[in-house]
């Protein structure tokens, strides 16, 4: 009995040594290189826009690794976490060097949430009030200095280019 209350007890340890170093292994150690960036929009009921140039982080690799380790995010950067479907988004600043400003974009593209100057390293949850289609992270300061308010519209330019597209060609098509 006291034989295989040993073999119980090493087995056990075995698995609980092999969970810490896959969980460690799966764990962002280092800043993720840059990823690819897309233009993007944040406009005002009043119509003023402001420019960004954000990475995009399409899968969950990317979306955990975020913006962990990095010094710096630039006044006219970011990155834009794109969620497969709408969902309540749950962020933390774990590994985060920098406070940033966190702007949470419901399914019609319309601003509902923004927590600045979120504390780095923390582990406290930062969610969004409803479900979102995106969580735009920005440099900490860069909502109040640009004035970016709940309401307003954030647009991928891309997206503002199909639009525009699609636009010119009903327009042609009712002219003829």
């Amino acid at each position: 009995m006291l034989l295989s209350l040993k073999k119980i007890s090493l087995f056990s340890l075995g698995i609980l040594g092999a969970s810490f170093v896959t969980a460690s292994l799966a764990s962002p150690t280092a800043p993720q290189p840059i990823l690819p960036k897309e233009g993007l929009t944040i406009t005002s009921p009043a119509g003023k826009a402001q420019h960004f140039q954000v990475e995009m982080a399409l899968n969950p690799e990317e979306q955990e690794a975020g913006e962990m380790f990095r010094t710096s995010v630039p006044e006219d950067g970011g990155m834009l976490f794109v969620w497969k479907t709408p969902q309540v988004s749950h962020m933390w600043m774990r590994n985060t060097l920098v406070p940033l400003d966190m702007i949470f974009v419901s399914p019609s593209g319309r601003i509902v949430d923004i927590k600045e100057n979120t504390v780095p390293h923390s582990e406290r949850d930062i969610s969004s009030s409803e479900p979102v289609k995106w969580t735009l992270e920005l440099a900490g300061g860069v909502a109040e200095k640009d004035r970016i308010f709940i309401g307003d519209t954030v647009t991928l330019d891309k997206e503002t280019k199909a639009a525009e597209e699609a636009a010119k060609s009903d327009e042609k098509a009712k002219e003829k």
